[in-house]
């Protein structure tokens, strides 16, 4: 059912959400990826992930401070709520990791959808951003398909706790 969502809006709307599809399928390998048993606890896991892109996006930085094109040490002000941004994304990213170890891989997929939608909701009634009636459509089908996942792995989850009660 999502995927003919997917599909029906990228056909009427002209273009295939790439980006949707790419974050998608990148959170859903992350989340996989925490869930493995052999995997860093949370901490230790995000200090691995931030050690790997530190380099790079260190060299990344000083090319766009060399150039002139970098907002890093432009203005005070500027600086300040740039590392405040490194603490405001370390936070989820470390709360992401400890949560995606407790709780079941299909409620964090499902957790996942509670942001973009939240954005398309305030976009549309509190700002008055348009919605077309292919983006509508292929919405409506994601959450119809959302709500039978989750009925259906609820309906599981129950199903195999009663299981295990009885034996």
């Amino acid at each position: 059912i999502a995927a003919v969502g997917v599909a029906g809006m990228a056909l009427m709307v002209g273009t295939l959400p790439w980006i949707s599809l790419t974050l998608a399928f990148s959170f859903g390998f992350y989340g996989l990826l925490k869930k493995q048993p052999a995997a860093a606890p949370p901490l230790e896991g995000l200090f691995a992930e931030i050690s790997a892109v530190a380099l790079p996006a260190f060299i990344f930085l000083g090319l766009l401070t060399g150039s002139g094109e970098g907002s890093f040490g432009g203005g005070l002000i500027t600086t300040m709520l740039l590392i405040a941004a490194g603490a405001v994304t370390v936070v989820p990213l470390l709360l992401f990791g400890a949560a995606a170890q407790r709780i079941p891989l299909w409620t964090v997929g499902l957790l996942q959808y509670i942001a973009p939608t939240l954005q398309l909701l305030l976009g549309v009634w509190l700002y008055g951003e348009a919605i077309s009636g292919g983006e509508l459509f292929g919405f409506g089908l994601v959450w119809i398909a959302l709500a039978l996942f989750t009925f259906d792995s609820l309906r599981f989850t129950r199903s195999g706790r009663a299981k295990q009660g009885a034996g």
